[in-house]
């Protein structure tokens, strides 16, 4: 049975190596990664309501050593919309995006997605964990140029402009 490969394909298509997450690793329906030191995410298909449409990403956001933080579920319907099908007169306003299973095989469903809608989807991701992502390195490293620069401008030579009172300014 081939599922798993085609589940571990198509998350490779938005988590990419390492495009969201440090040391992304895929294993059976999930991608697991790094979003910093002490907080892991990981990522699979689920479906939201007809089995074996998986019509949504579940992103999960686990804590090394306190467990689960939080979870939210991305539709594709509510960040691509419908999408039309040339040829396709069952559902002349569109289709929802979404993988299926038919005859042990996993493919999207008419539509495949573009690589702009799969961009759309990665921005998505990112911005979640964005919230929960530790900037104090970031940070610390922001600060530290600041002082590399303040340091330097301080070693700079000073310009001595005259006043208009002829005295000397520093």
């Amino acid at each position: 049975m081939m599922i798993a490969t085609t589940f571990e394909k198509e998350l490779k298509k938005i988590f990419g190596d390492d495009l969201i997450l440090n040391n992304t690793k895929y294993v059976g329906r999930n991608c697991y990664g790094e979003l910093d030191e002490n907080i892991r995410m990981k990522a699979r298909f689920v479906s939201m309501g007809v089995s074996s449409h998986f019509d949504a990403l579940r992103l999960e956001l686990i804590n090394r050593t306190e467990g689960e933080i939080d979870a939210t579920v991305i539709r594709f319907n509510e960040i691509w919309g419908k999408k039309s099908v040339t040829g396709n007169t069952n559902s002349r306003d569109g289709v929802s995006p979404h993988l299926w299973i038919s005859d042990e095989k996993l493919a999207w469903y008419l539509y495949q997605p573009t690589t702009k809608d799969f961009d759309i989807l990665r921005e998505s991701v990112k911005e979640y964990a964005s919230v929960f992502k530790d900037f104090s390195v970031e940070k610390e490293k922001k600060q530290s140029i600041k002082k590399q620069l303040s340091d330097k401008k301080e070693m700079q030579p000073k310009k001595i402009t005259k006043s208009k009172q002829n005295d000397l300014e520093v």
